[in-house]
């Protein structure tokens, strides 16, 4: 009888973490959802260029680009 109760236990459950993943998923979805409809931010006003000096050494700026530049980094 015990192991019965136990066994209906774990059915009842495994059902609920099933439900329970169920509603993370459709939370995740209409999170996706909502952020596709969200328009992009506007790009920054101006971006600063770096001069790559290799590992474990400080970055220098090279430049200054206006915001939507293609030549800008990133």
């Amino acid at each position: 009888m015990r192991l019965a109760g136990l066994l209906f236990l774990e059915r009842v459950q495994l059902d609920d973490l099933a439900r329970t993943r169920r509603w993370i998923e459709r939370e995740r979805q209409r999170a996706a959802e909502e952020a596709a409809r969200r328009p992009l931010p506007p790009p920054p006003d101006w971006v600063i260029a770096y001069v790559r000096r290799g590992v474990g050494r400080a970055r220098l700026p090279e430049g200054v680009h206006v915001g939507g530049c293609s030549m800008a980094p990133g």
